[in-house]
Protein backbone atom coordinates (compact mmCIF):
# COMPACT_ATOMS: atom_id res chain seq x y z
CA UNK A 1 0.00 0.00 0.00
CA UNK A 2 0.95 3.28 -0.96
CA UNK A 3 2.82 5.04 2.42
CA UNK A 4 0.40 7.95 1.92
CA UNK A 5 -2.70 5.83 1.39
CA UNK A 6 -1.29 4.17 4.77
CA UNK A 7 -0.72 7.10 6.68
CA UNK A 8 -4.11 8.84 5.50
CA UNK A 9 -6.34 5.66 7.03
CA UNK A 10 -3.78 5.97 9.88
CA UNK A 11 -4.99 9.09 10.86
CA UNK A 12 -9.07 8.47 10.21
CA UNK A 13 -8.38 5.84 12.29
CA UNK A 14 -6.77 7.55 14.96
CA UNK A 15 -9.36 10.32 14.52
CA UNK A 16 -12.40 8.27 14.81
CA UNK A 17 -10.93 6.55 17.83
CA UNK A 18 -10.71 10.12 19.79
CA UNK A 19 -14.22 10.77 18.92
CA UNK A 20 -15.91 8.06 21.37
CA UNK A 21 -15.66 6.95 24.92
CA UNK A 22 -13.04 3.97 25.82
CA UNK A 23 -10.40 2.77 28.67
CA UNK A 24 -7.21 3.88 28.63
CA UNK A 25 -3.90 3.01 30.61
CA UNK A 26 -1.95 5.57 31.43
CA UNK A 27 1.92 6.21 32.91
CA UNK A 28 3.98 8.85 33.54
CA UNK A 29 6.06 9.35 30.30
CA UNK A 30 9.73 9.43 32.12
CA UNK A 31 8.70 6.41 33.77
CA UNK A 32 8.68 7.65 37.46
CA UNK A 33 5.92 5.49 39.99
CA UNK A 34 2.74 7.20 40.40
CA UNK A 35 0.26 5.92 42.39
CA UNK A 36 -2.36 7.01 39.74
CA UNK A 37 -0.88 4.85 36.65
CA UNK A 38 -3.23 2.45 35.60
CA UNK A 39 -6.45 2.46 33.55
CA UNK A 40 -9.23 5.15 33.27
CA UNK A 41 -11.93 6.41 31.20
CA UNK A 42 -11.24 8.29 28.34
CA UNK A 43 -13.70 10.73 26.87
CA UNK A 44 -12.55 11.94 23.29
CA UNK A 45 -14.25 14.37 20.82
CA UNK A 46 -13.10 16.11 17.94
CA UNK A 47 -10.13 14.70 18.11
CA UNK A 48 -9.20 15.70 21.66
CA UNK A 49 -8.86 12.76 24.90
CA UNK A 50 -10.13 13.91 27.88
CA UNK A 51 -9.04 11.29 31.03
CA UNK A 52 -11.40 10.49 33.36
CA UNK A 53 -10.28 9.49 36.75
CA UNK A 54 -11.72 8.41 39.76
CA UNK A 55 -10.55 11.06 41.46
CA UNK A 56 -9.32 14.19 39.31
CA UNK A 57 -7.67 16.10 42.56
CA UNK A 58 -5.39 12.86 43.48
CA UNK A 59 -4.18 12.51 39.59
CA UNK A 60 -1.04 14.08 37.80
CA UNK A 61 -0.78 17.46 38.99
CA UNK A 62 -1.47 19.28 35.74
CA UNK A 63 1.53 19.78 33.04
CA UNK A 64 2.45 16.09 33.94
CA UNK A 65 3.80 14.16 30.60
CA UNK A 66 1.86 11.08 30.41
CA UNK A 67 1.90 7.89 27.89
CA UNK A 68 -1.78 6.95 27.20
CA UNK A 69 -2.60 3.52 25.43
CA UNK A 70 -5.90 3.03 24.05
CA UNK A 71 -6.74 -0.76 22.94
CA UNK A 72 -10.12 -1.30 20.66
CA UNK A 73 -10.18 -4.93 19.68
CA UNK A 74 -10.65 -5.60 16.25
CA UNK A 75 -9.46 -1.90 15.63
CA UNK A 76 -6.38 -1.51 16.45
CA UNK A 77 -3.68 0.22 19.36
CA UNK A 78 -3.57 3.91 19.83
CA UNK A 79 -0.45 4.88 21.51
CA UNK A 80 -0.68 8.83 22.63
CA UNK A 81 1.89 11.09 24.38
CA UNK A 82 1.17 14.45 25.96
CA UNK A 83 0.56 16.99 29.07
CA UNK A 84 -2.38 17.58 31.46
CA UNK A 85 -4.41 20.26 31.35
CA UNK A 86 -6.33 21.70 34.58
CA UNK A 87 -9.14 19.87 35.50
CA UNK A 88 -12.44 21.14 34.00
CA UNK A 89 -15.84 19.78 33.63
CA UNK A 90 -17.09 17.79 31.01
CA UNK A 91 -20.40 20.15 30.22
CA UNK A 92 -18.06 22.90 29.30
CA UNK A 93 -16.91 21.17 26.18
CA UNK A 94 -20.14 20.70 23.68
CA UNK A 95 -18.00 17.76 21.95
CA UNK A 96 -17.55 15.85 25.27
CA UNK A 97 -21.13 16.22 25.98
CA UNK A 98 -22.12 14.64 22.49
CA UNK A 99 -20.00 11.92 22.99
CA UNK A 100 -21.55 11.44 26.50
CA UNK A 101 -24.83 11.19 25.03
CA UNK A 102 -23.66 9.25 21.38
CA UNK A 103 -22.11 6.61 23.80
CA UNK A 104 -24.18 6.02 26.85
CA UNK A 105 -24.54 2.17 26.17
CA UNK A 106 -21.12 2.15 26.89
CA UNK A 107 -20.49 4.10 29.82
CA UNK A 108 -21.10 2.44 33.35
CA UNK A 109 -23.86 4.19 34.89
CA UNK A 110 -25.12 7.36 34.47
CA UNK A 111 -23.21 10.26 33.66
CA UNK A 112 -24.45 13.65 34.00
CA UNK A 113 -22.12 16.00 31.91
CA UNK A 114 -22.25 19.36 34.80
CA UNK A 115 -21.03 17.19 37.60
CA UNK A 116 -18.06 15.06 35.72
CA UNK A 117 -14.73 16.32 36.12
CA UNK A 118 -12.22 15.47 33.54
CA UNK A 119 -8.59 16.23 32.37
CA UNK A 120 -7.87 17.07 29.12
CA UNK A 121 -4.84 15.28 27.68
CA UNK A 122 -2.41 18.00 25.48
CA UNK A 123 -1.49 15.99 22.65
CA UNK A 124 2.46 15.82 21.56
CA UNK A 125 2.80 12.24 20.14
CA UNK A 126 0.53 10.19 18.57
CA UNK A 127 0.94 6.44 16.93
CA UNK A 128 -1.43 3.96 15.68
CA UNK A 129 -1.02 0.03 14.95
CA UNK A 130 -3.92 -1.63 12.68
CA UNK A 131 -3.71 -5.33 13.40
CA UNK A 132 -1.80 -7.01 10.36
CA UNK A 133 -0.40 -4.47 9.15
CA UNK A 134 3.05 -4.21 10.93
CA UNK A 135 4.84 -1.31 11.95
CA UNK A 136 2.55 1.26 13.77
CA UNK A 137 1.88 4.60 11.88
CA UNK A 138 3.10 7.98 13.44
CA UNK A 139 0.92 10.49 13.40
CA UNK A 140 1.13 14.34 13.13
CA UNK A 141 -0.94 17.35 15.33
CA UNK A 142 -1.65 18.27 11.30
CA UNK A 143 -2.61 14.88 10.16
CA UNK A 144 -4.95 13.75 12.79
CA UNK A 145 -6.66 17.30 12.81
CA UNK A 146 -7.19 16.84 9.02
CA UNK A 147 -8.87 13.80 9.01
CA UNK A 148 -12.46 13.29 9.37
CA UNK A 149 -13.94 10.28 11.63
CA UNK A 150 -15.38 6.83 10.39
CA UNK A 151 -19.25 7.00 11.22
CA UNK A 152 -19.41 2.99 10.29
CA UNK A 153 -16.12 2.50 12.34
CA UNK A 154 -16.78 4.19 15.39
CA UNK A 155 -20.41 2.42 15.25
CA UNK A 156 -19.28 -1.02 13.46
CA UNK A 157 -19.53 -3.03 16.45
CA UNK A 158 -22.82 -2.68 16.94
CA UNK A 159 -23.92 -3.18 14.22
CA UNK A 160 -22.46 -6.26 13.18
CA UNK A 161 -23.42 -7.67 16.68
CA UNK A 162 -27.01 -6.66 15.51
CA UNK A 163 -26.80 -8.64 12.28
CA UNK A 164 -25.19 -11.76 13.91
CA UNK A 165 -27.96 -12.11 16.34
CA UNK A 166 -30.76 -11.01 14.58
CA UNK A 167 -30.11 -11.59 10.68
CA UNK A 168 -27.84 -14.78 10.70
CA UNK A 169 -29.80 -15.92 7.54
CA UNK A 170 -29.16 -12.63 5.78
CA UNK A 171 -25.21 -13.26 6.46
CA UNK A 172 -25.31 -16.45 5.45
CA UNK A 173 -26.81 -15.08 2.08
CA UNK A 174 -24.51 -12.30 1.50
CA UNK A 175 -21.86 -15.14 1.90
CA UNK A 176 -23.21 -17.23 -0.55
CA UNK A 177 -23.51 -14.15 -3.03
CA UNK A 178 -19.75 -13.50 -2.58
CA UNK A 179 -19.16 -16.82 -3.63
CA UNK A 180 -18.98 -18.79 -0.13
CA UNK A 181 -22.20 -20.71 -0.41
CA UNK A 182 -21.23 -23.64 2.29
CA UNK A 183 -21.03 -21.00 4.83
CA UNK A 184 -22.81 -22.38 8.30
CA UNK A 185 -21.95 -18.69 10.32
CA UNK A 186 -20.68 -15.44 9.29
CA UNK A 187 -19.64 -12.54 10.48
CA UNK A 188 -18.37 -9.12 9.66
CA UNK A 189 -14.83 -8.83 10.84
CA UNK A 190 -14.24 -5.50 9.77
CA UNK A 191 -16.87 -2.61 8.97
CA UNK A 192 -15.39 0.75 7.52
CA UNK A 193 -17.37 3.48 5.60
CA UNK A 194 -14.64 2.10 2.86
CA UNK A 195 -14.22 -1.98 3.29
CA UNK A 196 -15.72 -4.50 5.03
CA UNK A 197 -14.38 -8.22 5.62
CA UNK A 198 -16.48 -11.10 5.98
CA UNK A 199 -15.56 -13.99 8.22
CA UNK A 200 -17.14 -16.85 6.90
CA UNK A 201 -17.41 -20.97 8.64
CA UNK A 202 -18.23 -23.56 7.20
CA UNK A 203 -17.11 -27.74 7.14
CA UNK A 204 -13.94 -26.35 5.01
CA UNK A 205 -12.39 -24.37 7.65
CA UNK A 206 -12.76 -20.46 7.91
CA UNK A 207 -13.17 -18.01 4.48
CA UNK A 208 -12.42 -14.67 4.56
CA UNK A 209 -13.92 -12.00 1.87
CA UNK A 210 -12.42 -8.51 1.75
CA UNK A 211 -14.69 -6.06 -0.31
CA UNK A 212 -14.31 -2.39 -0.70
CA UNK A 213 -16.61 -0.06 -1.20
CA UNK A 214 -16.03 2.81 -3.62
CA UNK A 215 -17.55 5.29 -3.07
CA UNK A 216 -17.89 5.16 0.44
CA UNK A 217 -20.88 4.47 2.55
CA UNK A 218 -22.49 7.00 2.93
CA UNK A 219 -25.26 6.07 5.95
CA UNK A 220 -27.14 2.93 7.49
CA UNK A 221 -29.87 2.72 5.15
CA UNK A 222 -27.60 1.98 2.42
CA UNK A 223 -25.26 -0.44 4.18
CA UNK A 224 -26.96 -3.84 3.42
CA UNK A 225 -27.15 -2.83 -0.04
CA UNK A 226 -23.95 -1.71 -0.44
CA UNK A 227 -22.97 -4.98 1.03
CA UNK A 228 -24.42 -7.36 -1.18
CA UNK A 229 -23.36 -5.28 -4.43
CA UNK A 230 -19.33 -4.72 -3.02
CA UNK A 231 -16.20 -5.69 -5.06
CA UNK A 232 -14.01 -7.94 -3.75
CA UNK A 233 -10.40 -5.99 -2.61
CA UNK A 234 -7.97 -6.44 -5.05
Amino acid sequence: MDDRIARDEAAVLARTVLSTSHEATCARLDGAEHGCAGTVGLLAAGGEPFLVPSDPEDFFATGTALSVRIAIPEVGVLHATGTTAPVRLAADDPGVVRTIQDHRGCLLGPVDPALLRVVPLRLSGLAIAVPGAGTAQTLTPGELAAASPDWLLARGRRLTEHLEQNHADDLARLAAAHGVPSATAVTLGRLTTRAARLVCLGAEGVTTVDMVFDPPVRNPAELWRRLATAQAAS
